[in-house]
């Protein structure tokens, strides 16, 4: 199995609302508005579906309004991805921070596709 690698990346999300961002990245509904094409949850299990192809994560950590942490099952146990809100207090503006992990030599490759990502979460926010 290849050795995962750990990496953070912020985008900032100018005229958001907090509100807004958390339903998007807390709630099966709002994950299926840009993450995937379907998402379902049971509880703290979530199964998030890509063109036909289904990917089961379990919920591991949520602190309100502020982050989400989720762990694809198929994964190593030490491996997560996780979603976190931060404001700034001088400016008010809003920042996702994703921390996930890659395999070794896939970082690049992953951020570009969060980076997909997280273009369509703006259009559905109405950034």
């Amino acid at each position: 199995m290849m050795k995962k690698e750990k990496y953070t990346v912020e985008y900032p999300l100018e005229k958001v609302s907090k509100a807004i961002l958390w339903k998007c990245i807390s709630t099966a509904d709002g994950l299926q508005e840009w993450f995937a094409d379907k998402v379902s949850n049971t509880g703290d299990d979530f199964v998030f579906t890509w063109k036909g192809h289904s990917e089961q994560a379990q919920l591991q950590a949520c602190k309100d309004g502020v982050l989400v942490r989720f762990r694809w099952l198929n994964e190593p146990v030490d491996t997560f991805f996780e979603l976190a809100i931060q404001e700034l207090e001088l400016t008010g503006d809003v920042s996702l921070t994703i921390t996930d992990f890659a395999d070794e030599g896939d970082v690049e490759d992953a951020i570009l596709l969060w980076n997909t990502q997280i273009d369509k979460l703006r259009r559905v926010t109405g950034m």
